[in-house]
């Protein structure tokens, strides 16, 4: 049975291995040279048996490579929204089953708070210095910012970013184009792989003396209890993004569920 995996996280990648071991003929898609540099990684001796595409598609170009499998698994990233949306609506015009692989969420934790969006995070920021007493004390708190590069550009408009903001991205040129873009200082940026252990993010905190971290719900696989416990030891505001909902009969964490599912549907 031919499937076309999405994989741009973890569990992606790790599904691919299982289900290439599991006997499927294993066709990955990638995004970037970055990604498939990781998958690499991941795959090791497996790598002969799976193909790897590496290219940004848009929903026609996927409904096109679609359309030479039996089955489609989604394992983007829970905010990859329209990713998401291309591949589900791909599925629905070719009618080829659709499985979404999705990591699990954390329980809500009374320590964070929860947002909508990055732009909601920031107006609370800044109204929050607003209504100090003594707005300087909130305003220049620094933040550790660990939500990507791809949206930046509301962080600008903190009063005094540059000095405040930390930003944690991808090893990749693109992202760090995005961060010197958007005006944060070389020496504010860091860019590396992860998940992060908790002693890495403790490194990360006391080095940047952050007081506030702005994350998102990205899940357990994407180290973000390591994150959250590192932050709340340290007595860290923790401001989160919440994770958009999915819902659906086809949607899976665990990957021999996935598997056996795959084999009854497909």
């Amino acid at each position: 049975m031919k499937i076309l995996i999405f994989a741009g996280t973890t569990e992606g990648r790790e599904f691919a291995k299982k289900a290439s071991e599991s006997g499927f003929e294993v066709t990955i898609s990638v995004a970037t040279k970055y990604g498939s540099e990781i998958l690499a990684e991941t795959l090791g001796t497996n790598t002969q048996k799976i193909k790897v595409l590496e290219n940004r598609l848009n929903q026609k170009e996927i409904e096109n490579l679609a359309r030479n499998f039996d089955a489609i698994v989604d394992a983007t990233h829970p905010f990859a929204v329209e990713i998401t949306k291309n591949i589900k609506t791909a599925c629905e015009h070719l009618n080829v089953p659709y499985f979404r692989l999705l990591r699990d969420c954390a329980n809500a934790d009374p320590a964070i708070t929860y947002f909508d969006s990055l732009d909601s995070v920031c107006k609370h920021i800044l109204n929050d210095g607003a209504q100090r007493e003594n707005p300087a004390e909130n305003a220049y708190k620094k933040i550790f910012i660990s939500t990507g590069s791809k949206e930046l550009e509301c962080f600008t408009k903190i009063p005094d970013y540059k000095n405040r903001c930390y930003v944690r991205v991808l090893p990749n040129i693109d992202s760090i184009q995005k961060c010197l873009d958007a005006g944060f200082l070389q020496s504010h940026i860091f860019a590396m792989q992860g998940p992060f252990s908790k002693k890495m993010n403790d490194v990360f905190f006391e080095e940047t003396q952050a007081e506030i971290l702005i994350t998102k719900e990205s899940g357990k696989n994407g180290g973000f209890d390591e994150k959250i416990l590192a932050a709340k030891e340290r007595g860290m505001q923790i401001f989160c993004v919440k994770r958009p909902s999915e819902k659906g009969k086809f949607i899976f964490s665990d990957y021999d569920s996935l598997i056996s599912s795959i084999n009854s549907k497909a």
